[in-house]
C-alpha cells in the first residue's frame, strides 16, 4: 500500500497571498495564479476549489477569494494548501451633472419650479442592494431592486432617495421587459400626474415618451395619481395610499445630493448651486455640481388713483391733497419712488 508522504507548497514566485487592484472598468481582475509545487511518490492529481483544475488562473471578483489546492493520489490520500486572492476596487465612479440652468420666475411667484435631469453615474461594480430590498434586474447602467414588503407611495419614494436612487423610470419596452423578467410585480414606479390630470411625468424629469398602460388605463382620475407596475408588465394608475411593493432604480452607484434643492423644488430668485456625490460599495467617490439661476423678469404693477379735482382750503391759495398709490410684484418689498409732482398729504 501507499504510505509515502505527499508535499504541496505555494510556488515561491507566487509569494503567498495575492493582492491586486481591479482591471480598469471591471469589477474584478484577470489573474494568472502560479501552480503550487507538489510531489508524490506514486503520482497524484492536483485540483483547486476555484475552478476545479490544477490551474487557478481566471477572473477574480472584487473582495477576497480563498483558493485551496488539494493533491490526491491513487490511494485517496490527500494534502492541501491555500492562499487568499484579494482584488481591491480602486476605481472611482464617475458622475455627470446636467448643464447650468437659467429660468424665469413662474408667473406671480418669486421663484420657479425647476425639474432638472438626474445626474448620470457610472461604476465598474454593481451598487449594494438596499436593506429590505431584493435585486431583480440590470438594464444598461441601471440596477433594479424590489421592496420585500408593501408600503405607501411617499415611503417608497423617500426610501429610494435615501438609497441613492429613485423609483424606477421606464423609458423603453426592453427596459420594461427586463424588470418584468426579473420579477417586478404590483409595485410603485416613478411616474405621476399630480400637476396635470392625465399627463404623466417621471419623477427624475426624464421624457415620458414610452408608456405601457393596461387596457382602459389610466382611469382613476384625480383619485389615482401614481403608477403601479403590474405582474404582467403593464401599468396602472393608483392612489398613493394603497399598499404596494416598490421598485428602486439605482444608476451605477449611490448618488446623494449634498447641496442645493431636489428636483421639482421651488428655486428662489438668484443662483442655487446643486452638488451631488456618487459613492461605490468600496467607498470611492466622485462629485459634480451645476447652478440653477432663476431670474425675475416679471414687471411689477402700479396703480395710480384717478384724476382729483378739489377746492382750495379755506383762506389758502391751495389745498392739502391725500392720495394712494398701490403696487404689487411677484417678489415682495418692491419700491415705489415718486419722480414728478407733489407727495400725498402735501399742499398743492
Amino acid at each position: 500500500f501507499d504510505d509515502a508522504s505527499m508535499t504541496i507548497t505555494t510556488n515561491p514566485g507566487l509569494a503567498g497571498d495575492v493582492i491586486v487592484d481591479n482591471d480598469p472598468g471591471q469589477c474584478g481582475a484577470q489573474l494568472n495564479i502560479a501552480v503550487p509545487e507538489n510531489s508524490d511518490n506514486c503520482g497524484a492529481t492536483l485540483t483547486n476549489d476555484f475552478n476545479g483544475t490544477g490551474d487557478a488562473s481566471g477572473f477574480y471578483p472584487i473582495g477576497t477569494t480563498t483558493v485551496t489546492w488539494t493533491l490526491t493520489d491513487a490511494a485517496n490520500l490527500s494534502t492541501s494548501c491555500s492562499i487568499d486572492v484579494t482584488v481591491n476596487d480602486t476605481e472611482a465612479p464617475t458622475i455627470t451633472c446636467p448643464g447650468n440652468i437659467i429660468q424665469d420666475t413662474d408667473a406671480g411667484v418669486c421663484g420657479a419650479v425647476v425639474c432638472y435631469e438626474t445626474p448620470f453615474a457610472t461604476e465598474n461594480c454593481a451598487p449594494e442592494t438596499p436593506a429590505g430590498y431584493t435585486y431583480i434586474a440590470n438594464f444598461g447602467n441601471s440596477y433594479y431592486y424590489l421592496r420585500n414588503t408593501t408600503t405607501i407611495y411617499t415611503n417608497a419614494a423617500a426610501e429610494a432617495a435615501a438609497a441613492g436612487g429613485h423609483l424606477a423610470v421606464i423609458t423603453s419596452q426592453a427596459e420594461n421587459n427586463a424588470i418584468l423578467n426579473g420579477g417586478g410585480t404590483f409595485a410603485y414606479i416613478g411616474g405621476n400626474d399630480l400637476d396635470t390630470e392625465g399627463t404623466f411625468v417621471w419623477s427624475n424629469c426624464a421624457d415620458f415618451t414610452y408608456s405601457n398602460f393596461g387596457g382602459g388605463e389610466p382611469n382613476g382620475g384625480t383619485a389615482e395619481n401614481y403608477l403601479e407596475f403590474v405582474g404582467t408588465g403593464v401599468w396602472n394608475d393608483i392612489g398613493g395610499n394603497n399598499p404596494r411593493f416598490a421598485i428602486i432604480e439605482i444608476e451605477g452607484a449611490s448618488v446623494v445630493q449634498t447641496a442645493g434643492l431636489p428636483q421639482n423644488s421651488l428655486f428662489p430668485v438668484g443662483t442655487t448651486t446643486n452638488t451631488f456625490v456618487v459613492t461605490d460599495v468600496a467607498g470611492n467617490t466622485a462629485t459634480c455640481s451645476f447652478d440653477v439661476t432663476v431670474e425675475d423678469n416679471e414687471v411689477p404693477t402700479i396703480a395710480c388713483p384717478g384724476n382729483i379735482t378739489q377746492d382750495t382750503d379755506a383762506g389758502v391759495c391751495g389745498a392739502v391733497v391725500t392720495y394712494n398709490v398701490t403696487s404689487a410684484d411677484n417678489c415682495p418689498n418692491e419700491t415705489v419712488v415718486q419722480t414728478a409732482g407733489i407727495a400725498s398729504g402735501a399742499e398743492f
